[in-house]
């Protein structure tokens, strides 16, 4: 009679490697957008589209991400994407939305979501 833990310890090995596999796709997924997954710890990183989420992409890597990360960004984004994200968006910081305001050439009046006081009682 075969002894059950043996079937438990297969199980458990299968597992392992799966799970290895699974960390090696997500990290392919992860090198075709050439994002590091650290700017994006509270959501699946495997779930995001390049175009439907790219507003939400590019604000994050622009507020958290690294030098790389930015250089890797203006690899799938054009820099007019940029600046219309730096220009709308309310989840970048205003020293961010300035400093890439600088660097992209957009007049300080254009940046106008991110330095509007954030006023939710009045909705």
């Amino acid at each position: 009679m075969p002894d059950p833990r043996s079937g438990i310890s297969a199980l458990r090995e299968r597992n392992e490697v799966c799970q290895v596999s699974n960390d090696k796709i997500d990290m392919v997924k992860c090198m075709a957008l050439k994002l590091r997954t650290t700017c994006f710890w509270d959501v699946d990183f495997r779930k995001l589209d390049r175009e439907k989420d790219k507003f939400f992409i590019i604000s994050r890597v622009l507020e958290y991400g690294t030098m790389e990360d930015v250089v890797n960004l203006l690899s799938e984004y054009d820099s007019a994407e940029i600046a219309q994200v730096v220009r709308r968006s309310r989840i970048i910081s205003r020293a961010t939305a300035n400093f890439w305001g600088l660097i992209l050439n957009i007049p300080r009046s254009e940046i106008i979501r991110c330095l509007e006081p954030a006023d939710n009682h009045k909705r």
